[in-house]
């Protein structure tokens, strides 16, 4: 019973913390996808002139 009661709060700790992992992961993915969009449009235009110069 007392191994129960010790586990129970380390456990709603590493739940806590994987909560605010997972929403700080989130926002990391959400600005990255940002950066890559942002990019991949300027590579997808030069590859479009590069295609359009070639033909």
């Amino acid at each position: 019973m007392v191994q129960i009661t010790h586990h129970f709060p380390v456990q709603l700790l590493s739940f806590q913390h994987f909560y605010q992992l997972s929403h700080l992961l989130d926002f990391l993915l959400a600005y990255k996808w940002r950066i890559i969009c942002k990019y991949y449009r300027k590579i997808l235009q030069t590859i479009l002139m590069i295609v359009t110069l070639i033909c």
